[in-house]
């Protein structure tokens, strides 16, 4: 970022309103220690998930090849991004390297990632009558902390309201094919 454009994605893409700065989607390429410590990180986690979630079992002798694009987001005062997905992948993923500094008990639901529900239309002819605990339209809402991981699949629709800390807050963000591969 210090660089100026160098590393900067030229796309708007989803970046509203207040200062923002967002990288190029090869942040996992760079040499850099760190960078490839998360890197690990973040795929030794896609992997533990889907092994964990999937249906069918994984076959002996496989392995996986995960395909990435990486970039990372600088968000100040006000900046926001706005509700979408992610095509183009299977897996998504946020790391909060730092959540910023945001007063929750004057901005309680500032700079906090929401989730949609895909299914949100099982709500058109709901009456209430058969299960009172189903709610589709109701968004989950996660409130960043320095060193959370997110993983969701690409169609989940999901935002980050509006931030209004002080202090940036940096997030790297991920897609992810994860591509089964006989040894």
């Amino acid at each position: 970022m210090a660089q100026g454009n160098r590393y900067k994605n030229k796309q708007a893409w989803t970046n509203k309103g207040g200062s923002q700065w967002e990288s190029e989607f090869d942040l996992f390429t760079h040499p850099e220690p760190e960078i490839q410590q998360l890197a690990r990180f973040c795929d030794e986690s896609v992997r533990r998930m889907v092994i964990n979630t999937t249906k069918q079992p994984i076959p002996q002798g496989t392995e996986f090849v995960t395909l990435y694009e990486s970039w990372f987001h600088v968000t100040g005062f006000g900046g926001y991004h706005g509700i979408h997905d992610h095509g183009n992948c299977s897996w998504c993923g946020c790391y909060y390297v730092d959540e910023g500094d945001v007063d929750l008990s004057k901005y309680p639901n500032s700079g906090v990632t929401k989730y949609y529900d895909p299914r949100r239309a099982g709500n058109f002819f709901y009456e209430g009558r058969f299960d009172p605990g189903l709610e589709l339209e109701r968004p989950v809402l996660i409130t960043p902390e320095n060193g959370m991981l997110l993983l969701f699949p690409n169609y989940i629709q999901h935002e980050q309201t509006p931030y209004f800390g002080q202090k940036e807050r940096v997030v790297v963000a991920f897609n992810c094919k994860v591509i089964l591969k006989k040894r």
